[in-house]
């Protein structure tokens, strides 16, 4: 904004409005996560006349680093539970650009190698933050997901996982990568019915190292579902939104918040499986406060 007209407000989705120009940026990750240093997004919490405040951004080639210095050093100091909700940022967005109906070879290539490497590097970093290598996967699983959703966009963040979590986090006051991550496994059961989602699951459910041999379609899927419950429990973070205390009252009013901002800021329908409603939606959301346990898996 330093050198473009007007009001950051001007510029965010869905708004079209170009940036006139940027700075130069030099971007120096210090988590392992949304991978923003090779990416076109720039996310900022703004005021929501309705919501109280929510998570948006903007997005073209002025947003790009110039440079990316990512080194894991700097993440060795990063605290456990930061550690653990980063990394299933970088596990959200990867796995649901996996799940895109925009998924390519090229995205899904880079896609599927950030899932594995959060899944084997993950825990040891958040019990060992010092231990290099892990932090070095990690490092780059989370750069490697900001390329995937870039080159192309294909959605990854435009699935109900990052859509839901961009309209709560902020408003509830609970970290972004977090809620991400918890409302992961409910995308993907979310998606179930789909046969394209179940065959786009099994492969994240290998990726993950789950045996699927022998497997139909939809249990080979199901093994994505169950093996991101327990990453999560791996890393120490919750598998509902009960810790958050989202009221249950307020269900219906997000629900709308929801399917507005999926329509008009992410269209999400032209990237997911199955079609967001107003009933799948409600639903989805009870399920989320519910837990693993409301969904049998």
């Amino acid at each position: 904004m330093a050198v473009t007209p007007g009001n950051l407000e001007e510029y965010l989705l869905p708004s079209e409005k170009p940036l006139a120009g940027a700075l130069p940026k030099i971007m120096m990750p210090t988590t392992s996560g949304t991978g923003s240093e090779c990416s076109a997004a720039l996310v900022v919490i703004v005021p929501d006349k309705e919501q109280g405040k929510v998570k948006t951004f903007m997005m073209g080639e002025h947003c790009f680093a110039d440079v990316a210095v990512v080194d894991p050093s700097l993440v060795v100091g990063c605290p456990p539970r930061i550690t653990a909700g980063s990394g299933m940022n970088a596990m959200a967005h990867t796995a649901e650009g996996v799940i895109c109906l925009h998924a390519n070879p090229f995205s899904d290539a880079l896609a599927l190698k950030a899932v594995a490497l959060v899944v084997q590097n993950l825990g040891t970093a958040v019990k060992q933050g010092n231990n290099l290598e892990a932090r070095w996967n990690m490092s780059w699983a989370a750069s490697m997901g900001g390329m995937a959703c870039t080159f192309p966009w294909i959605g990854g963040p435009a699935t109900l996982a990052h859509v839901v979590s961009e309209a709560i986090s902020a408003k509830y006051g609970f970290p972004h990568g977090e809620s991400c991550g918890i409302l992961l496994p409910f995308t993907f059961w979310f998606n179930l019915p789909d046969p394209y989602a179940q065959a786009k699951l099994a492969k994240i459910a290998e990726a993950m190292g789950e045996d699927i041999a022998g497997l139909d379609g939809k249990r080979a899927a199901e093994k994505a579902v169950t093996a991101t419950f327990n990453l999560l429990e791996d890393v120490g973070l919750p598998s509902s939104m009960k810790e958050y205390n989202i009221p249950k009252n307020d269900i219906p009013s997000l629900t709308d918040f929801v399917l507005d901002r999926a329509e008009n800021l992410y269209g999400m329908a032209d990237f997911m499986p199955v079609k967001a409603n107003s009933a799948n939606v409600k639903e989805f959301l009870e399920k989320t406060l519910e837990g693993r346990e409301s969904i049998g898996l």
